[in-house]
């Protein structure tokens, strides 16, 4: 069972493990429920809402939830609540329903995969080397893609490089605490005078606490930059900032849910 915010386990035992398949069930025995499991019909994935009060629990390697003789228990509760985890729930299923084609994408990220694999001075450690050997190329493309974001995969199944406005279209870094990879898109901020080039930075948001956009509130602070300049005086990253004749807008290419 999940929400918006986690997952866990639920164990059901004696009579109450029969209401997932259906029908009424009265908790009267010591193994069950307070009250009445109203599950006339069999309980879905996505719809069914379960409200749980009191329950026992553990936390270990995975969360996990049982019924005591102290756990009030419901069945699709008749609350606002459960109206909006339903909903939640059928955008989840609708948003990864939709396996949108990208052959280019698909052909392209097998390529550099294989190519990768192939490389017999590759620069990693040992345990990535035996990953990347014991793992097929569609297994670890598909590993992959599953991260990349819909709008990034359009882009690279492209026929040409992208334009700064595909840049833009992208997905904007914007309350987003997930571990992913992000493209910095440095432009003149101050009109024509201004150096017309356009950059871009790509980095990783793999290693920071509260993920893309923490990395990104690092790269915006003028302080966190200015430390940064004092150890690594021609990182060029910083330096093209170091004026305030340039903006940096970011993007999400990469995420983890």
């Amino acid at each position: 069972m999940h929400d918006d915010t986690a997952g866990a386990t639920l164990a059901l035992w004696g009579t109450s493990a029969l209401s997932p398949v259906g029908g009424v069930v009265e908790a009267e025995d010591s193994t069950s429920i307070k009250g009445v499991v109203r599950g006339k019909a069999p309980w879905t994935a996505g719809e069914t809402v379960l409200l749980l009060e009191a329950p026992g629990w553990k936390i270990g390697g995975a969360t996990g939830f049982s019924l005591s003789t102290n756990t009030i228990f419901d069945v699709d509760p008749a609350v606002a609540e459960a109206e909006r985890l339903r909903l939640w729930a059928s955008q989840q299923k609708a948003r990864k329903a939709i396996n949108l084609p990208f052959p280019k994408y698909e052909s392209r990220l097998r390529g550099i995969i294989e190519q990768i694999k192939s490389m017999s001075a590759l620069n990693t450690t040992i345990e990535w080397k035996k990953f990347l050997d014991t793992r097929s190329t569609e297994e670890l493309s598909g590993r992959v893609s599953s991260l990349i974001t819909d709008d990034c995969k359009a882009m690279m199944d492209g026929d040409a490089p992208p334009t700064v406005a595909v840049l833009e279209s992208l997905q904007a870094v914007r309350d987003n605490h997930n571990a992913g990879v992000y493209l910095g898109l440095i432009q003149p901020n101050l009109g024509e005078k201004a150096d017309q080039k356009v950059y871009a930075y790509v980095g990783s948001a793999t290693a920071v606490a509260r993920g893309l956009q923490e990395r990104v509130s690092n790269h915006l602070s003028p302080s966190y930059r200015s430390k940064r300049l004092e150890s690594a005086p021609n990182y060029y990253h910083y330096r093209l900032l170091e004026d305030g004749s340039r903006v940096e807008k970011f993007y999400a290419l990469a995420q983890t849910e």
